[in-house]
């Protein structure tokens, strides 16, 4: 009979400390509190743990807003999550010791195939999110890095996404559309800044 593993109930002395360190409040039990739960929901009825994350606290995702031009008309590079069936863009979870910029340039390369190693980009959003894995112990923090790619070059999707998914959508699909999580919001502010970018500079 196999043995299922089992996630502690609470994190060990050292995570305590360094989340701790981090500023993030702890409860008696030594468990870090969801900023986002305790001031806008409170405690009651919020699942406990760490749920479907691998840290106690923040764990810190990449969300690369790849945004690239067909026929004058800007478009942004999804693709559809294998696990929920959301549309959503090309992103997850910062390895131990990768950078945020890395880390978004591997992910939409798993993820769609596409190369933006050499795309102009900036960093448009850092902290954290609404995800639906948060719990009252757990939650996800993002970067979200604007990426300008030259033209919407055929895209296959690959690692995390459903098979077939990755596209290129204009804006006023993904208007119409449920996104993952926070991924309007960010697909929001990029729009704006890729705009505000386009615009003629005057002196």
């Amino acid at each position: 009979m196999l043995e299922l593993y089992k996630r502690p109930a609470q994190p060990t002395r050292e995570e305590t400390i360094r989340l701790g360190r981090l500023g993030v409040k702890i409860d008696g039990l030594g468990r870090p509190v969801n900023p986002h739960f305790v001031q806008d929901f409170g405690h009651k009825g919020l699942v406990q743990g760490k749920g479907m994350f691998y840290y106690w606290g923040p764990n810190h995702t990449v969300d690369p807003v790849v945004i690239g031009q067909e026929n004058n008309t800007p478009k942004v590079l999804t693709i559809v999550r294998g696990d929920n069936g959301l549309l959503a863009l090309p992103g997850g979870f910062i390895d131990l010791g990768e950078l945020p910029l890395s880390a978004a340039i591997r992910e939409a390369h798993e993820e769609t195939g596409l190369d933006i190693s050499q795309d102009p980009h900036e960093t448009i959003y850092n902290g954290q999110v609404n995800d639906p894995r948060d719990t009252l112990h757990a939650w996800a923090e993002t970067t979200a890095i604007l990426f300008r790619h030259d033209g919407c070059p055929p895209v296959i999707a690959g690692d995390d996404a459903r098979p077939g998914s990755a596209v290129w959508l204009p804006l006023a699909e993904l208007a119409e559309a449920s996104l993952h999580g926070a991924h309007a919001m960010i697909i929001a502010k990029a729009m704006q800044r890729y705009h505000e970018l386009a615009q003629p500079t005057t002196r």
